[in-house]
């Protein structure tokens, strides 16, 4: 039983027999053409392509994709992997004196899933090629198996390309509506030019608590880097050593990098907080039976009839961002404001209000802010220091803050039966500013074109 159909194929390279082995003699790209039919199985492949082999493809992969070499690598075992992340960090608290209370705080997680796809190259080889024992194939063959799989890895996850639609947003994409962005040029030469340009690119990962642990950029901007100055005139000392500010740099998708104003130019990021999953590590099938054609159908290959192999490459994998949660990022968003109204001005009594499964004590109807956030910071579901609450007249304001900010919280709710006096007591909740994450958490900046 033959394996599914890659979701995308990639391009496809004909080997022809040049005069010093095989090379290749024309490139066909995807979307040209689709295979139909049964393949041989497993043992067959096995006698064409060693073990080894397959396993130094896919160090060498990782080298030529920054996906792979820079991002967390870890083995998934489904299809669809679901990976608890942090939603909420837990905050300490001092003690107060010898018998101080010990404060309560919370972690809270939520899942987000890791999505396998298929990827896929197809190299239509000549028998001839094959039997020639003289030539080695496989060093003409690896190089271009190891750049067409890191090419179309790293297209799909920083810039979106050809990318499944189970995939997260890509790095670029993200990174821009978050608003961690810095134009190339905005640094003059006495502040250094291009060398604060990227500094500041670091900058824009660095403020939401994320550490940088490297760069990624394009072979076309290899001269600018080395042409890179400080604000005395002088050359980045690293530049020409692979790294910038002492963090290695990536070279990758020559001549697929966008351009025009505003394209992303260099990508500085917190590598350590991406997942790509691998689901299936390098395989391979031979076909030895295939008609390939174009997408109107027409024969491409007739492999049986041309006498050649199509030597099928693919692998499994997906991505995610796996933690974009500091303690700067979590201040920095909006935090949620809940109002508390007292209506119909009772005389006396008290009320009671309640948040996330937990219920104050009973407050007094005419107590002061202090009274009401001492209340609420006594529930476990609050903490000390978790609120602030001011009041105007009848009306309390209280603020979700620090272990409870920059987040949509749960609406308060209220029980007013005891309050006494007035004109029909009552006791109201209403959420006037909703709490959510703050722009900017994520944890890669990107250096654009002027």
């Amino acid at each position: 039983m033959g394996r599914r159909r890659p979701r995308a194929l990639l391009d496809v390279f004909l080997f022809s027999t040049g005069p010093f082995g095989p090379v290749p003699d024309r490139i066909l790209k995807r979307g040209d053409f689709m295979p139909f039919t049964d393949s041989i199985d497993r043992s067959g492949a096995a006698a064409l392509i060693p073990e080894p082999i397959a396993g130094a493809i896919l160090q060498n992969l990782a080298r030529e994709s920054a996906v792979l070499s820079r991002f967390t690598r870890v083995q998934v075992p489904s299809h669809q992997t679901r990976l608890p992340m942090l939603s909420q960090l837990p905050w300490a608290y001092w003690v107060n004196g010898d018998t101080g209370l010990k404060q309560v705080s919370k972690a809270a997680w939520e899942d987000k899933t890791l999505t396998v796809e298929e990827i896929a190259v197809i190299l239509p080889i000549p028998r001839a090629v094959l039997d020639d024992a003289a030539f080695d194939v496989w060093a003409q063959l690896r190089p271009q198996i190891e750049a067409a799989f890191g090419r179309a890895i790293d297209q799909a996850v920083f810039f979106g390309v050809d990318a499944p639609s189970s995939f997260p947003t890509n790095l670029v994409a993200a990174a821009v509506a978050a608003g961690n962005t810095y134009t190339r040029g905005t640094s003059d030469p006495e502040e250094g030019g291009l060398a604060e340009d990227i500094n500041q690119t670091l900058g824009k990962v660095e403020r939401w608590g994320f550490v940088p642990s490297g760069i990624v950029t394009s072979d076309a901007f290899r001269v600018r880097l080395r042409g890179a100055r400080d604000a005395n005139g002088q050359p980045l000392a690293d530049a020409s050593q692979g790294t910038l500010y002492g963090l290695p740099v990536h070279y990758t998708m020559g001549g697929l990098w966008p351009a025009g104003s505003g394209a992303a130019q260099l990508l500085a990021g917190d590598w350590s907080q991406f997942v790509v999953g691998i689901r299936s590590d390098l395989d391979y099938m031979l076909l030895d039976q295939a008609v390939l054609t174009d997408g109107d159908g027409r024969i491409v290959f007739n492999l049986a009839q041309q006498d050649m192999v199509a030597l099928r490459v693919f692998m499994r994998l997906g991505w995610q961002v796996a933690n974009p949660l500091t303690f700067e990022a979590a201040v920095s968003g909006i935090n949620e404001v809940q109002t508390v109204t007292i209506g119909g001005s009772p005389t006396g009594g008290s009320f009671q209000l309640a948040f996330n499964g937990f219920t104050t004590r009973k407050i007094p109807h005419d107590a002061s802010a202090d009274a009401l956030k001492a209340a609420l910071e006594a529930l476990g579901a609050i903490g000390q220091s978790n609120v602030t609450v001011g009041k105007v007249g009848s009306v309390y304001t209280v603020t979700f803050v620090k272990a409870l900010g920059s987040r949509n919280v749960p609406a308060m709710t209220a029980d007013g039966s005891d309050l006494t006096g007035g004109s029909d007591p009552s006791v109201a909740i209403a959420t006037t500013q909703a709490g959510s994450p703050g722009a900017g958490q994520y944890p890669v900046g990107v250096l654009q074109a002027p």
